[in-house]
């Protein structure tokens, strides 16, 4: 038996989900009669073919130093910059030191650009080898000599920048 408690809860509670039926259907009514948003927010990195209508190609960077670049090593990290962006696998090379100069066959990056780059930025820090990896020390500005899809940085040429002095 129904008591007259249970009776008013319930067309208290229909009251309410008709209600909040209604407000819905007038939201979605609203809402249909609005322009739709038509606001876009993506990487421009993510399609600079699209964007710029050039073919992206991949191109290998290898290194060249000397004794003047790091007694013990120095840790790379590329830096996206048009043309080129980095292969997230490949962005982070290690450069042995060396007495003279001459090109470390076993550092090597692979980047990909719209054209051939003048010139290249690293991030940058003098560590050894088998370093944890930390905080750089600050930027490399590059000039980038091609030949083909190969791409050579001279470590010794480049313009260095401590990350102090950009801010």
């Amino acid at each position: 038996m129904m008591t007259l408690k249970n009776k008013s809860m319930k067309f208290f509670k229909n009251i309410y989900l008709c209600s909040m039926l209604y407000a819905l259907c007038s939201i979605c009514a609203h809402a249909q009669s609005l322009p739709p948003a038509t606001i876009t927010m993506f990487a421009t990195s993510a399609d600079w073919e699209a964007i710029t209508g050039m073919r992206m190609s991949e191109y290998r960077v290898t290194f060249g130093r000397d004794r003047s670049v790091s007694t013990i090593g120095t840790e790379l990290y590329f830096l996206d910059a048009f043309p080129c962006f980095g292969q997230a696998e490949a962005a982070r090379a290690w450069v042995a030191p060396a007495t003279s100069f001459q090109m470390d066959n076993d550092a090597r990056m692979r980047i990909v650009c719209v054209y051939p780059p003048k010139e290249l930025q690293f991030a940058f820090r003098e560590v050894r080898r088998d370093a944890v990896q930390g905080v750089t020390t600050g930027i490399a500005v590059c000039p980038a000599a091609h030949s083909g899809r190969n791409l050579t940085v001279r470590l010794n040429e480049c313009e260095r920048t401590d990350w102090n002095d950009i801010k």
